[in-house]
């Protein structure tokens, strides 16, 4: 199995509860067409919302195409 066809995103609500698993493919779509934001976790105090293109410029910056 591809890793991009497997449920391995968490998908939160508002107040930060799980409600559901999305496979990556689908939650990279939701990210593109503003639906869903991504999460910036950086150790346990430091978590921010990322937006798709946030996202989108720092894979670039990082040669990730």
């Amino acid at each position: 199995m591809n890793i991009l066809t497997k449920a391995t995103v968490l998908v939160l609500n508002r107040n930060w509860q799980a409600i559901n698993v999305r496979t990556p493919r689908e939650a990279f779509c939701m990210m593109a067409a503003n639906v869903a934001t991504s999460l910036e976790v950086q150790g346990e105090n430091h978590i921010r919302p990322v937006s798709w293109e946030e996202w989108i410029i720092r894979l670039d910056e990082h040669g990730v195409k």
